[in-house]
Order: structure tokens, then C-alpha cells, then sequence
């Protein structure tokens, strides 16, 4: 079986590369839906002329004869089939070759909410490589919307150009070339017309007249042209929708007075798409192709059920209505579950003013009437203000007290702490959340959240982090926060986080845990997370460095079964209004079959324990205010291997030298009277 299909892939290939010419593909014209995607953004506002290569289809696909599986855009509604980067010109010259011209001409992003966005849809060997033009204006003229997809199927070699609702200022209009180019210019298949754009014909010579348009114009939404051997009527794109409610009298059927739950996932287990529910727990799910039957399940949450039957739905678009497919949640009664988490701003250094960014959130089935939160502060922190404010404050102590917590609810503390100046680098500082009421609750494991803040230098302020860090076991779940700061010279007045799960982790466990400010999120296909902090307006560090700050969290688990060795990785990207968007570096944790001791949780530790420098290049001490009486310490690499093992002599501290190691992350563990404490040590 696996030598026939690699002889039909060679067929395959031998047949096109004998015709190897554009010219000669096949043109149909039909009518579709002009259905929105949501990918991934490449361009940002007010870009002109620009091209953006070596971008990934998501499968291999040939065109004119070669192998593709990469692809750039230009801002100018055209895309190249290679990984080469390309002018960014909005007429066709001599090196206008290998493109896919959708709305070719001057085009520019000048409307609020515009963007060129591509993902891939589907599984294989039936996936869809999608490249949208949303909301797109024109250079030099106003009052523009330009909404265009190009898209290929893999399975069929087709190609098709999706055109929605475009409207253009003005009479004098303007000439837009599409169609395809092949490796010269005198291989193309382009299109042309004088008005109608349902009546195009064949351009006879490069680059023709193009094809015009102004308010007179006829380009009806949801028109496609199609090039290749392609379904009938096109793939049809559409979505699948209903709500997800709270099912208080458990009877399947949503009554008038109960209310649609937000942030639920939704799941199709066809395409393996998730979406999420909004404030009014309204879903929409984008499906592909209209003849296949999609299986759609809500994903109840925390000690909820499904009370409507069946739980699982298939909805087949050309037989069914695709929209009200409803699922009630049940709540699981009298449960209390209140938990806390907490992030910093920064790391402190002397004189330094650090911001925790802290939420508590009802995780059970009853309103919380209300209670308290205490944090104990390291004494070397004085506070300086919090929203809300503490009811009290005592010593080291600070104590806030909520009310009427509502199921499901999250609420914020924004504190800002000074730390002394006494402190050195090597030191750590401790504080500790508390969350009650601790005797009714269910799971008090998340009532407490503890800070170990290590003194250091600075760090990256947009920058990704994962706990644990480095080994973990196929349970373990991952905590991942996003930290972002204005860096720039005015306020940002919206910021957005990209975010894509890696391929190994259980998109259905993902829990939103905190936020620094008020944030909307959404999911959508394999693991595609969206973060909007929308008139955030935080203010850039120049203008006030301690509100400069932001913070998201959350927490999922890798896919069951993996194999020992196998890498979870994660990057995010933050965008800032309309600047370029900041890459995070990227976290990386690895499957085994137990936690070497050291990289797993740790119960007991030395708080008093000291490591300087950090990060360090030839050696770092180790101190503790208890001592060290024998202590065995071990420095692991981010695999769980040892690096270096020593006993420490009877004392206060200990030399670790480290000069023949490699620049990186390592973990240290220092095994001491009882006490396991591990400290993350970077060698620059």
C-alpha cells in the first residue's frame, strides 16, 4: 500500500510537471458563501506595498508543476507559491511570477479591524489552506472595503478566489488583476472585464485590462472563481451554531428564565475545532464542507454535566438546520470552590516598585456569600497602594474581604509593592496568598498561592513562562503565563495576544486562571487562543513604569499517551494598537515517565536558600541563613540529565563552579536537614 501511494504522488507529480503550465488549468465560475476566517494575522495597520514571505500552507501542493508548501503575501491582494521574498508592487511586471492575484492593485490596510490573515482547515488528505483579505482599503482613496480569500484544497489541487462585500468610493474605479501566473510571463490565465464581473473572459495578452471596479460595478458577495478540477459548487464555508445555557431545572431544554453560559468550549470531533462561547453563551463553529456529518459536544465545565440529550450532536449541513444546536449544563449542587493566582510584574531589585496582578475565582455550583483574602508579604516589600483597596493592614499582613461571588465569576487585586533596598541579587524574596472560606471547600490545594521571587538583574517584560519547567509526566498540568509591558511612548489603547497550543496538549482541559485587567478571549480551530484587553490603555513605562505592566494566565494538560521524550513548546505574540507584534521566547517541557527528583513538584524547601549570582557565567554561590550540613546539590539540564553533583561541607555556603558548562537554563536542587529547594540558574 505504501509503495502504490508513493507511485501515484510520483504520477501525480510527473503529470503536472508535463503540463507545467498555468495556462492551461481549467476556469469555472460559481456562486458560494463569503464566510470570515480567523488565522493568523501577518500585516498590521497602515502597511503599504509590503510582502511578507516563507509562510506555511500546512501541506504539500503543486503548482505549475513544482512542489509547494510555503507561501508569501503581499499587502497588494496576491500571494507567491515559494519561500522566497518578493516586491511588494501592485501591478503585474516580468517578475510577476508563481501568483495567485485575488484583488492585485494598491492596495493598504486603512480601516479599523482590517487584516490579512491565512490559516489551514480541515484534516488530511482534505485540508483547506485559507489567505483572507478583511476590510481592506486602497491607497489614495477613501471609503474602501475589500474582502477577498484565496483558497486551496489539497486534495484536488484547486484553486479558489472567494470575493465578499466590496465597495469602492468614487466613480473612476479602479482595475484589479486576478487569475494565476505561472514561472514566466508569458504562462498566466488571468481575467478581464469592463464592469460585470460575473461576465469576465480570458485575458488574451499579460497583463491585460484587469478587471474594473467602482460603485457601478456588478461583484456580487459570495462570488468564486475556480481553477483546477474543484467541487461543483465550490466549499461551501459556513458555521455551525447554538448556545450553551444553564440547565437549572436539568429537564435537556432551555427555559426562558435560564441564561446562556460563557467561556464554555465547544468541540467537533470531525475536524477536531474548538470554538468558545461569548458573554451570552452563544457559539459559532466553522465547518468546511457542507456533505460531511460533524459530531458537536459542549465540554461541560469544573463539576458541571450535560443535561440535554443526546450530548453529542451530528449535524449534517446539507440534510439539517446548522444552527440551535443547544447543550444545558448542569450544576453538580452545593459545591464551594474558590481559588486564588497570583503574578508579578517584574522581578524585584532594590528600590524597584513591583506590581502583583491577582484573581480569584468561583470555581463551584453556589454564590460565595463571602469571606477573606490574606497575603503575608516578604518583609523586605513595603505596600504602596492596591485596587481594591485592603480592608487592613497588619505588620506583613494585609487582609481583603468579598462579597457575593458569583458562580463562575473572577475578580481582580492590583497591588503595588516597594522592595528595600538592602536586598542583593541572590536573595529571594516570599509572600503568600490565602483565599477562604477553607472549611467548606472542596479542593483548598488552590486556596493558597505562594511568590518566590529571586533577585536579579532584569528580564525580557514580554516574555512567556510555564510551571513546572523542564520534565514532566503525561499528568502534569502546565501553568502558562504571558507578561507584557509598554514599552513604547504612549499609552497602548488595546492589546492582543496570539497564542498557539502546541500540537501535544488537550485543548479540552484549557482553564483561563487570571489576568491582570479585564481581557475577552476565544478559541478556535486546533488550539488557535485569541487575548483582547480592548481600551486597556496602559500607559508606556516612561510615563509610569510600575502601570505599565499586564499579565495573562492559564493552565492545560498535555494529550494523553505521549510518549516519553516527546516536547511541548509554546511562543506568544503580542501586538500593541498597531505596532509590529513582540515575539515571546518560547518554553519547552518534556514528557517522561517520573519526575527526576529535583524537577518535580517540591513539598518542603529552605526559604532562607541563596543563589548569586543569577544569572552567572563562571560560578555561583550557595547560602543559607540554616546552613549547610552535608547538603547534596545537583544541577540538572532542562532534559532531567545531571550536569554536575557535589556535597556541600559543613557551612553557611558553597561554591558551584560552572565554567565548563554551556550558556542556558539549568535547575538546581539542593538536598539539605529533610528539605528538597530548587532554584532555575541561567549561565550566560
Amino acid at each position: 500500500m505504501r509503495k502504490s501511494f508513493l507511485t501515484i504522488c510520483l504520477l501525480s507529480i510527473i503529470f503536472f510537471q508535463s503540463k507545467a503550465q498555468v495556462s492551461n488549468i481549467q476556469f469555472t465560475q460559481s456562486m458560494d458563501t463569503f464566510q470570515l476566517i480567523n488565522g493568523t494575522q501577518v500585516d498590521f495597520w497602515n502597511e503599504d506595498d509590503i510582502f511578507h514571505p516563507n509562510l506555511p500552507i500546512g501541506f504539500s501542493f503543486v503548482y505549475n508543476g513544482n512542489v509547494v508548501s510555503k507561501f508569501g503575501v503581499c499587502t497588494n491582494g496576491f500571494i507567491v507559491l515559494d519561500s522566497l521574498n518578493h516586491s511588494g508592487m501592485w501591478t503585474p511586471n516580468v517578475n510577476s511570477t508563481n501568483q495567485i492575484n485575488v484583488l492585485m492593485a494598491d492596495l493598504m490596510n486603512t480601516n479599523a479591524g482590517g487584516s490579512i490573515e491565512y490559516t489551514t482547515l480541515g484534516t488530511a488528505p482534505n485540508r483547506v489552506f485559507v489567505c483572507q483579505w478583511k476590510d481592506y482599503g486602497i491607497f489614495g482613496l477613501q471609503f474602501c472595503h475589500m474582502n477577498a480569500q484565496i483558497r486551496i484544497l489539497e486534495n484536488s489541487n484547486c484553486i479558489q478566489l472567494c470575493y465578499g462585500y466590496n465597495a469602492l468610493s468614487g466613480n473612476n474605479g479602479r482595475n484589479f488583476y486576478v487569475g494565476l501566473t505561472g514561472s514566466s510571463t508569458t504562462d498566466f490565465n488571468l481575467r478581464q472585464t469592463p464592469s460585470n464581473w460575473l461576465l469576465s473572459s480570458p485575458s488574451a495578452n499579460y497583463p491585460g485590462t484587469g478587471m474594473f471596479l467602482n460603485p457601478l460595478s456588478t461583484l456580487p458577495s459570495g462570488l468564486l472563481f475556480s481553477y483546477g478540477t474543484c467541487p461543483a459548487q465550490g466549499n461551501p464555508f459556513s458555521y455551525i451554531s447554538g448556545n450553551v445555557f444553564k440547565d437549572d431545572n436539568n429537564n435537556g431544554t432551555r427555559d426562558v428564565s435560564e441564561n446562556g453560559l460563557a467561556n464554555v468550549l465547544v468541540h467537533d470531533n470531525l475536524q477536531n475545532y474548538y470554538t468558545t462561547t461569548d458573554t451570552n453563551g452563544n457559539y459559532n463553529l466553522l465547518f468546511i464542507d457542507s456533505s460531511l456529518t460533524y459530531s458537536i459536544h459542549s465540554i461541560p465545565l469544573q463539576y458541571w454535566t450535560i443535561s440535554s440529550t443526546p450530548n453529542t450532536q451530528t449535524v449534517n449541513p446539507l440534510t439539517q438546520s446548522t444552527t440551535n444546536i443547544n447543550f444545558g449544563l448542569h450544576p453538580t449542587p452545593n459545591i464551594h470552590d474558590v481559588e486564588i493566582v497570583s503574578t508579578s510584574s517584574n522581578v524585584p531589585w532594590p528600590n524597584a516598585t513591583v506590581s502583583f496582578f491577582t484573581t480569584f475565582h468561583n470555581l463551584g455550583t453556589v454564590i460565595e456569600p463571602g469571606d477573606s483574602i490574606f497575603f503575608i508579604k516578604d518583609s523586605n516589600y513595603s505596600f504602596t497602594s492596591s485596587t481594591p483597596a485592603p480592608a487592613y493592614i497588619s505588620g506583613d499582613s494585609i487582609v481583603w474581604t468579598y462579597s457575593n461571588l458569583l458562580i463562575n465569576e473572577f475578580r481582580n487585586i492590583n497591588m503595588q509593592l516597594h522592595a528595600g533596598i538592602t536586598i542583593v541579587a541572590g536573595d529571594t524574596l516570599h509572600s503568600f496568598w490565602t483565599i477562604k472560606p477553607l472549611a467548606i471547600d472542596v479542593n483548598t490545594l488552590n486556596n493558597k498561592y505562594d511568590h518566590h521571587q529571586a533577585v536579579i538583574s532584569s528580564i525580557d517584560p514580554n516574555e512567556k513562562t510555564v510551571s513546572p519547567e523542564g520534565n514532566i509526566t503525561n499528568t502534569q498540568e502546565l501553568q502558562y503565563t504571558i507578561h507584557f509591558q509598554n514599552i513604547g511612548t504612549a499609552p497602548a489603547n488595546n492589546v492582543f495576544i496570539y497564542d498557539t497550543l502546541d500540537a501535544n496538549i488537550d485543548v479540552s482541559t484549557f482553564k483561563l486562571l487570571g489576568y491582570s485587567h479585564p481581557v475577552n478571549y476565544t478559541m478556535s480551530g486546533n488550539g488557535n487562543l485569541f487575548f483582547t484587553f480592548v481600551n486597556i490603555n496602559l500607559p508606556d513605562s516612561l510615563s509610569n513604569e510600575p502601570a505599565s505592566h499586564g499579565s495573562v494566565t492559564y493552565s492545560v494538560k498535555p494529550k494523553a499517551g505521549l510518549t516519553p521524550g516527546s516536547y511541548i513548546h509554546n511562543t506568544a505574540s503580542i501586538l500593541f494598537d498597531f505596532n509590529a507584534a513582540i515575539v515571546t521566547n518560547t518554553t519547552q517541557n518534556m514528557i517522561i515517565i517520573s519526575t527526576p527528583e529535583g524537577i518535580g513538584n517540591i513539598n518542603t524547601e529552605d526559604k532562607t536558600l541563596n543563589v548569586y549570582p543569577n544569572p552567572a557565567s563562571e560560578s555561583i554561590t550557595i547560602s543559607s541563613k540554616n546552613g549547610l550540613n552535608n547538603a547534596t546539590i545537583n544541577l540538572y539540564d532542562l532534559t532531567g540529565k545531571i550536569i554536575l553533583q557535589k556535597t556541600a561541607i559543613r557551612g553557611s555556603n558553597s561554591l558551584l563552579n560552572l565554567s565548563s558548562l554551556q550558556k542556558g537554563i539549568y535547575l538546581l536542587e539542593v538536598i539539605d536537614n529533610g528539605k528538597q529547594t530548587r532554584k532555575k540558574i541561567a549561565i550566560q
